[in-house]
């Protein structure tokens, strides 16, 4: 129920959409990443009081093309930290197939820091160091959004936030690793969405030099606040597509 001015209060119950809501996620073999996302999933149609559909983009299925063709003129919302491929590439060609209306993906803003900084805190209550570690992407504005995303944890916390990637360019989780174990009380935090291989590599990393390691995002009410919120929200950026369009929410 929204607060008078008509801002969304955090965790309550928002308008059920006019349109079928479908998440897309990456995908993983991990059966505790698929049970993370359905989670996620089923979160998020508590909130609206209505089905949610689920689609992947890769390594398992449904297909968000195989969910989409079942469900025309949906809303769909890219379960992705940051835009890198799969967020130029993949989802808006299964939404233009479709017929679909596509949100903006996650992104790096202030909810999703308050999920990180809980997270973390959940393996260590007074962190004074905090690397961030995420998946890795080739596109350098994705790896640029990981990096704002730290910014806005270490302002929204007072501590020394360390950025490193599990994969790809960029500065490496072992790097970032090895910054926050400066500190007395560090602590790592994956900024992924559900468990699987990159989960994976965090913990061995971490575990390695001996760094308590949060859980992943997974269905913290922060991250089901910014779904909600995509739901009616236009993209700052729209993609362009060869041969056609796309249309967004908003």
């Amino acid at each position: 129920m929204p607060e008078s001015g008509g801002r969304q209060v955090a965790g309550a119950r928002a308008d059920r959409p006019a349109r079928p809501v479908v998440l897309a996620a990456h995908g993983t073999s991990d059966p505790a990443g698929r049970r993370t996302l359905e989670a996620v999933r089923d979160g998020v149609a508590d909130r609206l009081g209505a089905p949610v559909g689920l689609g992947f983009v890769d390594l398992a299925s449904p297909g968000l093309a195989h969910v989409l063709a079942s469900l025309p003129d949906a809303l769909v919302v890219p379960m992705f930290v940051t835009a890198g491929y799969h967020v130029e590439v993949d989802v808006p060609r299964a939404a233009r197939q479709s017929g679909a209306l596509v949100s903006e993906h996650l992104g790096a803003g202030a909810a999703l820091a308050r999920a990180l900084l809980a997270r973390a805190q959940e393996a260590q209550p007074d962190p004074d160091a905090i690397a961030v570690l995420a998946a890795g992407s080739s596109s350098a504005s994705a790896r640029d959004e990981v990096v704002t995303l730290g910014a806005t944890l270490a302002q929204l916390c007072g501590v020394t936030v360390s950025v490193g990637f599990l994969s790809g360019p960029g500065p490496s989780a072992h790097t970032a690793l090895v910054a926050a174990d400066r500190g007395d009380r560090p602590v790592a935090v994956p900024a992924l969405l559900a468990p699987g291989h990159f989960s994976r590599a965090a913990t061995q990393l971490s575990g390695t030099r001996g760094i308590p390691l949060g859980a992943v995002l997974g269905a913290h009410p922060a991250v089901l606040d910014v779904v909600v919120a995509r739901l009616g929200a236009r993209p700052a950026a729209m993609p362009v597509l060869p041969r056609g369009g796309i249309r967004y929410a908003g």
